[in-house]
């Protein structure tokens, strides 16, 4: 908090807002399904390549041990690969089945008035709306007043699903175009309490800089690295509700709170490249617009706001 503070930044224990990301990849099932089919044939066709060399390495009378390793990490691919492609076969045969014979208004599950579950009877709920994950997420049903309904049919050709690889199978740029799949980067929003460092944080203090103060403290290489993507993910967050205003024309903060709803994808180099902001609270929004006046970003009058940009 001193070196903070000694660089203009105020800092202060309190119960803030904190933000953590990771990267999805989102398609129809059978384009993703070729992707990752891609992905299986080349990690495959490396491995026998280093199949070959190990056996040539053998007749040469070499150390192997940087192929054995090598090797390892492709069948650890490999086998990475194989999870999600069974993961995507799993939700493809629950969104069939959930929507064969289907009508809009349709319920398909409600939970008892005042009922208390039991453990065993909690396990059933929550795998029941587990098999509806993409249908949910492609909005055909909804979960409301302890009710899950059809909102909309669609094919099922045409639903969206998404999945999480490790970075090393996330598809390259000409692959998003070739594949017709979308890459998200997708960025969680929320509040805990922990050291809270003025919004003058993400302007004041280069990354380099902050890096070499780090680096003097005895903490985890977790911690070093989270407190480095709380940074990115904060000047992520404030280009996207300076997006949100300009886009939307938002007025106030109910209608920017409205806004993050409607659109929380902000497209990074083109459509096949999105940033994804999950921000469930609307409590966030409210932090990140005091964030805004203190940096002269927006004027704030009550509920009003306005770009200074």
């Amino acid at each position: 908090m001193k070196y903070l503070r000694k660089n203009g930044v105020s800092s202060r224990i309190e119960s803030t807002s904190d933000s953590s990301f990771r990267f999805l990849v989102s398609g129809t099932y059978d384009n993703l399904v070729s992707y990752f089919t891609y992905c299986q044939k080349e990690l495959q066709n490396e491995l026998e390549d280093n199949n070959r060399r190990k056996e040539d390495d053998k007749q040469e009378d070499l150390d192997d041990e940087s192929v054995d390793n090598w090797m390892n990490e492709i069948e650890q691919e490999l086998h990475q690969v194989e999870e999600i492609l069974a993961q995507l076969s799993l939700e493809r045969n629950y969104s069939l089945q959930n929507l064969e014979g289907k009508s809009v208004g349709d319920v398909v599950y409600k939970r008892k008035p005042h009922q208390v579950l039991n453990e065993e009877e909690i396990t059933s709920a929550l795998e029941e709306l587990v098999r509806y994950t993409v249908l949910l997420n492609n909005k055909v049903v909804d979960y409301q007043d302890g009710k899950l309904v059809f909102q909309k049919i669609i094919p099922a050709d045409e639903l969206i699903y998404v999945c999480s690889p490790p970075v090393i199978l996330l598809p390259k740029d000409e692959e998003l175009e070739s594949f017709n799949i979308t890459k998200i980067h997708k960025i969680t929003l929320l509040s805990r309490y922990l050291v809270h460092a003025g919004a003058e944080l993400i302007f004041r203090i280069s990354l380099d800089e902050l890096r070499e103060e780090l680096g003097k403290y005895d903490m985890s290489e977790e911690d070093f690295v989270q407190i480095i993507k709380s940074v990115l993910s904060k000047r992520s967050v404030v280009d996207y509700f300076i997006y949100l205003i300009n886009r939307t024309k938002a007025e106030t903060i109910d209608d920017l709170i409205r806004a993050k709803d409607e659109i929380p994808d902000k497209e990074i180099d083109g459509p096949r490249k999105l940033e994804r902001f999950d921000i469930p609270s609307d409590e966030y929004v409210r932090l990140v617009v005091e964030d805004l006046k203190k940096l002269d970003i927006i004027r704030l009058k009550g509920n009003k706001i306005k770009l200074n940009l």
